[in-house]
Parts: C-alpha cells; sequence; structure tokens
C-alpha cells in the first residue's frame, strides 16, 4: 500500500538506523611490524568501504560500522597468508603483505644422503609462493618470519632435499639420490687386493652399475655412512679392478684395472 505523505511514524517501522555501506572483515589487531602481524591472532572485526570481501590498496578501514574512526597506521592481518598495511593517517590501505607458508621437513643434517634418509618432523616456514621452498626463498622457524633455520641440508619430502645457506637462503633444491648396490671385497693391502674375494654390498650414487672415480660409495642402502678409506676390489662385465677410496668422504679417488 503506498504511503500517505506526511509520513507518520508507523511508515519507518522496520527502519535499520545501522545501514551503512561499508563492509565487515575479521583481523588482528594492528602491530608495528609485518613479523608482528603474522603472529598476531585475528580477533577483530572492522570495516571498509571496498568492493571486495577484504580490504584492497585505496580501500579505507575503519574500527566502527559508520565509518567515523579510522584504523591508525600498523599491519593488520586478515589471514594465514598476510595482510594489508595502512601508512598514513585518513586509514588508507596503502600495500599488502604475506605471511609465510608452512612445510614439512627434517632437522638440519650435515650431509645429503643423511638428509634424505631422515624422517619430517618439525614445521618450517619460507617465504615463497610454493607450497614448499625453492631456491632464493628464505626459510624460518616461526611463521612470523624472526629467525631463520640453520644452515645445512634438509629433507622436504616427495624426494627432494635443499641446502640452506647461513642466511636463511636456499642455495640448492635437488632430488635426493638413488644408490645402487654393487659387490665388492673389503678393504686390503693395494698390492694384494686383485686376489681378494667378493664377499660384500656396498651402494653408490654414480649413473652406471659400477662405481667409478668421482662416484660416493655407501655401507647402507640410506646411504648414511660412507665407506672408509681403502682399496678395495670389484668385478665387472669386462673383468676385476681395483678402487681406492681416499679422503674420508667415501669419494672414489682412483680405479685400476687388476
Amino acid at each position: 500500500m503506498p504511503i500517505a505523505y506526511p509520513y507518520k511514524m508507523s511508515d519507518w517501522y522496520g527502519y535499520n538506523r545501522d545501514c551503512s555501506p561499508n563492509t565487515s572483515f575479521s583481523c588482528a589487531v594492528g602491530q608495528t611490524t609485518e613479523s608482528g602481524a603474522c603472529a598476531a591472532t585475528i580477533n577483530q572485526t572492522y570495516y571498509h568501504n571496498g568492493a571486495s570481501p577484504l580490504p584492497a590498496v585505496g580501500d579505507e578501514c575503519y574500527d566502527d560500522l559508520s565509518g567515523t574512526t579510522v584504523l591508525v597506521a600498523n599491519y593488520y592481518k586478515t589471514s594465514t597468508s598476510g595482510g594489508f598495511r595502512i601508512t598514513g593517517t585518513v586509514g588508507t590501505v596503502a600495500s599488502t603483505f604475506n605471511c609465510m607458508t608452512g612445510y614439512s621437513s627434517s632437522v638440519m643434517i650435515d650431509t645429503v644422503a643423511n638428509a634424505c634418509a631422515a624422517s619430517l618432523s618439525p614445521t618450517y616456514y619460507h617465504d615463497g609462493a610454493g607450497l614448499t621452498p625453492v631456491v632464493n626463498d628464505t626459510c624460518y622457524t616461526t611463521s612470523a618470519g624472526t629467525t631463520t633455520i640453520v644452515a645445512g641440508y634438509y629433507n622436504i619430502g616427495s624426494g627432494l632435499y635443499i641446502r640452506v645457506y647461513s642466511t636463511g637462503v636456499v642455495g640448492l633444491r635437488d632430488t635426493c639420490p638413488t644408490l645402487t648396490m654393487y659387490s665388492s671385497s673389503v678393504g686390503g693391502k693395494p698390492s694384494a687386493i686383485c686376489t681378494a674375494s667378493i664377499t660384500e654390498l656396498y651402494y653408490h650414487d654414480g649413473v652406471g652399475t659400477y662405481p667409478t672415480t668421482g662416484d660416493t660409495c655407501y655401507t647402507t642402502s640410506a646411504g648414511t655412512t660412507v665407506l672408509s678409506n681403502a682399496t678395495r676390489k670389484l668385478s665387472t662385465g669386462l673383468g676385476a679392478i681395483s678402487y681406492t677410496i681416499s679422503g674420508g668422504s667415501g669419494v672414489i679417488s682412483s680405479i685400476a684395472l687388476c
């Protein structure tokens, strides 16, 4: 039924006095640093005048629905992925920021082989765009990004490992090596090794069936322990050869035909 003029008080029944063009959103209390914002808990309701569910650059943000009190200059977290920053005095969003991405990892290990054999236990964080860190991403012990992880090798799952430098930056990401089993003698005197019996099973990280110069040899398929320095014998399709490991890292320094 049309409303007659002049208006009567009954015509205003149901009028929403809180009607506002501003959009509410969940947020954490503003923090003075980005890392502080990423560590904050989302437990507040604020408002903005933008067209999207969350504030974007250029939107104005408010402490109240009516938009009379603007948010002060700070970093504001709106999700586990990040939030926005206000720099001025009029509550306008100047930029957005990203929080760290969590990933499963082993603890720091001193060698590739040991890292690849290690279990995934702690959760670390990185500032990259992917699910796991890649070269040039920085890795941290906490989601706030306040402390980088220590330098070394880390298993990050799916057959991958990373090498992290002292600054927490990933310098190498690669596939864990697959070791090849081969038969060998124990170590002996070089002058008598060609008469030694083939009694042991060892493993190497080379690309061929048998290890060669530059390959690293191990006592187990997990590659956790390298072969000690010695000269040993192995048999190939072309006959027996002797191979010498030196330097203490399991690497073959020379080979010779028996």
